[in-house]
């Protein structure tokens, strides 16, 4: 999104990735495992990505769809 967003020292990057294509990356934990380069199959929860996700780390994730959805605000 960029570096220093609205005149603050706030800076948000996004990077888009192109998973397997399967119906089932759309769950959280499976667009995960597809990123990682594992097979796209869910996992169970917990721990919930937001605690350990990509790579182990915390992650908020969604695909493009549902970011394509979210309204400007300004």
């Amino acid at each position: 999104m960029g570096k220093n967003i609205l005149c603050t020292t706030f800076s948000f990057d996004v990077e888009v990735r192109i998973g397997a294509g399967a119906f089932v990356c759309g769950e959280e934990t499976a667009l995960i495992a597809s990123i990682e380069g594992k097979r796209g199959t869910p996992s169970p929860r917990p721990p919930y990505p937001a605690e350990s996700g990509l790579w182990g780390k915390p992650t908020l994730i969604n695909n493009v769809e549902t970011m394509a959805s979210i309204a400007l605000s300004f």
